[in-house]
């Protein structure tokens, strides 16, 4: 029973953070500005790498977010299943 609850709040908290893809999607634009912007070989695969992560970062995070919604919209325990 303990780990239900547990589980329930850390779903609500990660659907409350929605300002992290945000931040996540500044981080990657200006990363991609940066690589755009230089003709340096190093800073350009630096850039190129930092921006990849931002990308997975973004996406890891919007996909944990659809998961804790799906499983704060199922059925409670003690409910059935409709």
């Amino acid at each position: 029973m303990a780990a239900v609850v547990l589980a329930r709040k850390e779903a609500e908290r990660q659907v409350r953070q929605r300002w992290l893809p945000w931040v996540y999607g500044a981080a990657l634009t200006l990363q991609l500005l940066l690589a755009i912007g230089t003709d340096r070989p190093s800073t350009l695969w630096i850039a190129g790498l930092s921006a990849a992560t931002w990308a997975v970062l973004l996406c890891q995070q919007w996909r944990t977010t659809q998961r804790a919604r799906r499983y704060l919209n199922g059925p409670t325990l003690g409910q059935a299943e409709r």
